[in-house]
């Protein structure tokens, strides 16, 4: 199984879709979120997975452990 970080809709591709559902998500709405949603790989899906996601699709240098 490929793991994409950042697939949150699970489409093959990380953007801003992703970006909403997963604020949706986290905002307590009724969506479906995969695996992929956990940008820093600690087991729980929260805020710091979304600004990790909003700073990738910013283009920001991601560095490991941030």
């Amino acid at each position: 199984t490929l793991i994409l970080l950042g697939d949150v809709n699970g489409d093959g591709r990380v953007n801003n879709r992703d970006l909403g559902q997963l604020q949706r998500y986290l905002n307590g709405w009724d969506v479906t979120v995969t695996v992929d949603a956990d940008m820093n790989a600690d087991g729980v899906l929260n805020n710091r997975d979304l600004s990790r996601l909003q700073r990738y699709l910013n283009g920001w240098n991601l560095e490991e452990g941030e």
